[in-house]
């Protein structure tokens, strides 16, 4: 009994020995084209400082398999290695590619043991990595794989980046070929409908004149930008020597996107007649976002400094949370819909979730494609939803400008008729309480300051002070030819050019603010001037 209880232990102890010295199972490959989930068979050790390749040490070392959908950690310090070994049980020489899904890796390395010794491929890093030895736009190596062979593949990888994330995947040459045209494709044509639709706004803005859309064809320009560098999309072919700009690239563009879709929602909310601190709220971001993005210029110029892009990435968090509270308050004022702070809360929560969690493996590859991609599909769920709030809102306003300007012509003629009532008005003067004697047909408009009242006149540059109130003096001025649009402001129609949803522009250009309490009085009064 004593003999099987011994014998027992020592299996059970050399079982653990074998564990521990590193031995690797293989990946059998019948094939050129084998469909592989590397990233599940790959090994992984971290190790402290910059280590070099020994293979001797790294076959006995304790590597372990990742359990999660992506690496995520800190590798500044450190080296990270991966490690897998492919056997080749045909007669045939295949070539594989392994790829880092890594466009920013700060460096990588793949060494070959096999049968005829180590050996090995190029390294990757910012200074000496070129263009031809770029493919699709991660750092890939092409691993050729004798017949009847098998090799044990080990990858180095060190970063300085506060968090490196990585995923892997080895194809077959068929395979990967087809793979980076289906990625560029795929790309290329998102981004082709983003630039469509960024000229569609263009179109917009000319076609409606709400010339404040042009922020957030800017926004989604800059997104663009991020999308493109987010996936090393013209890394290697445009800022691969520029390491200020690999490192700040994202930063940048996120900056200058809030920025503009600050002040495209500070005018937006401002012609819905928001409350003030909501337009301060978003005035006072745009603009605080604008000089985060100039100090880029300071830090390009002297080189250093600080690391903006934290400051950054800060700020935007906070902003979006209370771009969400905002929202939910604008909802239940029904100023906007409440689908809209739904799909901000829906964005702000998956980049949470993205940045701050590492997701297990699941058995779909679609449920794993939208995980791994859920920062850009809200975001562009959101952006959908936005876009199409934003054109019904500026088609409806356009309708109601329309109508208001086709009012006002049919107004203006109706004046033009009545020359009776209008050579009346040119003769008639009213007398202000300073004793000034003021004809009536040369008052534009007047403006309540206090106490006093600023009566601008044709022909004047400076306008007419006197001590009086808009409600007396409204009582005085004939019914049929002034308006009083503010609590503030009378205008004389006559002097009227043109009018909109929220303003109008007299003859001599000066353009007056319609107050939301008086919009139906003047759309009524026009009504009723036509009937």
């Amino acid at each position: 009994m004593n003999l099987i209880v011994r014998i027992c232990f020592v299996f059970i102890l050399l079982s653990f020995v074998t564990k521990a010295s590193g031995s690797i199972v293989s990946i059998n490959l019948a094939g050129p084209n084998e469909k592989i989930d590397i990233y599940r068979e790959v090994e992984m050790l971290l190790e402290d400082g910059d280590s070099s390749f020994d293979w001797q040490r790294l076959k006995k070392a304790n590597f372990k398999k990742p359990e999660k959908l992506w690496f995520y950690g800190a590798v500044k310090g450190k080296t990270l290695w991966m490690r897998f070994k492919l056997k080749n049980t045909s007669i045939e020489n295949f070539i594989y590619f392994f790829t880092l899904k890594n466009g920013y890796l700060g460096s990588g390395q793949v060494f070959l043991a096999g049968t005829d010794g180590i050996q090995k491929l190029y390294h990757h890093s910012y200074s000496t990595l070129k263009k031809k030895d770029r493919i699709i736009h991660y750092p890939t190596w092409k691993i050729q794989i004798p017949k009847q062979d098998s090799l044990e593949v080990y990858v180095k990888i060190s970063d300085n980046a506060k968090r490196t994330r990585i995923r892997c995947s080895l194809k077959g040459e068929q395979d990967f070929y087809s793979y980076g045209f289906s990625v560029f494709a795929s790309l290329a044509g998102f981004f082709f409908l983003f630039i469509v639709y960024i000229f569609f706004l263009i179109y917009l803005t000319v076609f409606t004149k709400q010339f404040y859309v042009l922020f957030y064809a800017v926004y989604l320009l800059s997104f663009s930008v991020d999308f493109l560098a987010y996936h090393g999309i013209g890394q290697s072919f445009i800022w691969i020597e520029h390491v200020f700009w690999v490192h700040n690239i994202r930063s940048m563009s996120h900056a200058l996107s809030i920025a503009s879709i600050s002040f495209f929602l500070y005018k937006f909310y401002k012609m819905h007649d928001a409350p003030k601190w909501v337009l301060i709220f978003f005035l006072a971001s745009g603009i605080l976002f604008l000089v985060l993005l100039s100090l880029y210029g300071f830090k390009y110029g002297l080189g250093g400094m600080i690391n903006l892009y934290r400051y950054v990435w800060r700020a935007i968090k906070y902003y979006s949370i209370i771009l969400v509270f905002i929202h939910v308050w604008l909802a239940l004022k029904r100023i906007v819909p409440f689908y809209l702070p739904l799909v901000f809360i829906f964005h702000i929560l998956c980049s949470y979730a993205y940045a701050n969690f590492i997701f297990p493996y699941t058995k779909s590859a679609v449920l794993n494609w939208l995980i791994y991609e859920m920062y850009f599909i809200s975001l562009s769920f959101e952006l959908a939803v936005w876009s199409y709030y934003i054109v019904r809102k500026i088609k409806s306003i356009k309708q109601i400008n329309d109508t208001l300007q086709v009012n006002i012509e049919k107004l203006q003629s109706k004046i033009a008729s009545l020359k009776f009532r209008i050579e009346k008005q040119k003769t008639e003067t009213i007398r202000l309480k300073s004793k000034a004697l003021v004809v009536i047909k040369d008052i534009q408009y007047i403006k309540s300051d206090g106490a006093y009242l600023d009566l601008f006149l044709s022909g004047q540059s400076r306008p007419e002070v006197d001590r009086n109130s808009l409600k007396n003096i409204l009582e005085e001025l004939p019914s049929q030819y002034f308006l009083q649009i503010h609590r503030s402001v009378i205008v004389n129609i006559i002097a009227i050019k043109s009018i909109y949803f929220d303003r109008l522009i007299l003859k001599n250009g000066v353009e007056l603010s319609i107050s939301r309490k008086y919009k139906s009085i003047v759309f009524d009064s026009f009504k009723g001037n036509m009937a």
